[in-house]
């Protein structure tokens, strides 16, 4: 219940279960200009859907990008079918290329 009187606070937290799409390389961590590691992996969290009388896994595809420590320690054992956990929230990302505007959600 909602008390008029009070402004009810935004919501921003998302829970993920899956696995590593791909094994890391250069484009995936580095340290950006104030030194602040920076990783970015995919991963596929999988929902498993009835047909007929089987089931079928069906994935959704998530960008994931941890900062400082978290990504330098994450960078030791991200690899390609590890299963990771991720608790974090959504953040859109904007940028301009060859005149068009792109944006995604990570």
């Amino acid at each position: 219940m909602v008390d008029r009187g009070q402004k009810m606070s935004d919501l921003n937290k998302v829970f993920l279960n899956g696995n590593i799409t791909s094994d890391l390389n250069e484009k995936s961590f580095g340290y950006i200009g104030n030194g602040t590691a920076k990783l970015t992996v995919s991963i596929a969290v999988n929902k498993s859907i009835k047909r007929g009388d089987s089931w079928e896994n069906k994935p959704s595809f998530f960008e994931v990008v941890c900062w400082g420590k978290l990504a330098e320690r994450v960078k030791g054992y991200a690899k390609k079918g590890q299963r990771i956990s991720v608790s974090g929230e959504l953040s859109q990302e904007s940028w301009e290329s060859n005149g068009q505007k792109h944006s995604k959600v990570v």
